[in-house]
């Protein structure tokens, strides 16, 4: 970062939390990107990012932690991953404001695979049941139960029609001999 204590934040200073926040949110590759369409626009170099930026960048950050864990994210001053201030039009973006945009980015980047179980959904015609346990996704599907139970029966009917058909030919087999 090129801002510090009584430095101007810069333009690469956003460029750099919101390129970090893209690579969570938007559409990137690999095991990265929830796939969503960025709103946070792109800064002219040398030109200073506004309040308005600033929010749309707040915003794209705040909906990928909150698909992570479910709920809310607050307007304070915390670092706590949980808290986000919201630049308003007017306000002097201060050193504050980008460390802790920086943090929350961090901190979405470290999470990018968790997922709260609120945020999950599937197919009501599937029924899927859905157990989230840390990073641990793990699907049991009824109909896939269901399916399996009659494949199980279906395949014990057949035993049965094949044990028939034995039967018919031995006993065929005495009387034509």
């Amino acid at each position: 970062m090129a801002s510090g204590v009584g430095q101007i934040i810069e333009a690469s200073d956003y460029a750099t939390i919101k390129a970090t926040a893209d690579l969570v949110f938007g559409k990137s590759s690999g095991q990265s990107g929830y796939g969503q369409a960025v709103t946070s626009p792109n800064v002219t170099p040398g030109v200073a990012a506004t309040a308005a930026q600033w929010l749309a960048l707040r915003t794209d950050m705040v909906k990928a932690r909150q698909h992570q864990t479910g709920v809310s994210v607050g307007t304070s001053n915390v670092t706590d991953g949980m808290n986000l201030l919201v630049p308003t039009s007017g306000d002097t973006i201060t050193n504050e404001l980008r460390n802790q945009f920086q943090l929350f980015a961090n901190t979405i980047t470290t999470n990018k695979q968790l997922v709260a179980a609120s945020q999950l959904s599937m197919p009501l015609r599937s029924q899927a049941h859905l157990l989230v346990t840390g990073r641990l996704i793990t699907c049991v599907i009824s109909l896939m139960q269901a399916a399996l139970f009659a494949l199980v029966q279906a395949v014990q009917a057949e035993l049965q029609l094949l044990k028939i058909f034995r039967g018919l030919l031995y006993y065929q087999k005495w009387v034509l001999w």
